[in-house]
């Protein structure tokens, strides 16, 4: 006996049928690359062993965002972790090593005339931290509303 997807399985994108894994393996990886966003987690501070705990964590909140510690391609998006008002020159540099990436920046105190400096240099998205997990998601997407 057989199990098919019902048809509002297939239409719901949150829902995996008993089929997927095969047809996801049959997926050339250069389409898988369509399907999710690489994210290359830049931190500015803090312990990296909590970095690399929070993008486990969002690896699973996320599925379809591709997060690495490491570049391994150019990334489509760049999120700089750990930001301060003072951190513009690395905003910069950063943005100049990847003039493609969709650039998001995040931070503790990252609100008000302290956003200036980062957007000036080079940021699409500047947030606040912490921040629900559904704006940050909207942010790395490039959707949502823009500091």
């Amino acid at each position: 006996m057989s199990i098919e997807p019902r048809r509002s399985q297939l239409a719901d994108s949150r829902r995996i049928s008993p089929a997927a894994p095969a047809a996801a393996s049959s997926i050339a990886p250069s389409e898988l690359r369509l399907l999710r966003r690489t994210c290359l987690v830049r931190p500015l501070r803090g312990d990296l062993a909590l970095v690399s705990e929070l993008v486990r964590h969002l690896s699973a909140e996320m599925p379809e965002i591709d997060f690495h510690l490491r570049p391994t391609e150019p990334p489509e998006v760049l999120w700089v972790t750990g930001a301060r008002e003072h951190n513009g020159a690395d905003v910069t540099r950063l943005r100049a090593g990847y003039p493609d990436a969709w650039l998001v920046v995040s931070g503790r105190g990252l609100e008000g005339p302290a956003v200036e400096p980062l957007r000036a240099g080079g940021a699409d998205r500047v947030l606040g931290w912490p921040v629900p997990v559904q704006v940050l998601r909207a942010a790395l997407l490039g959707r949502g509303r823009g500091i």
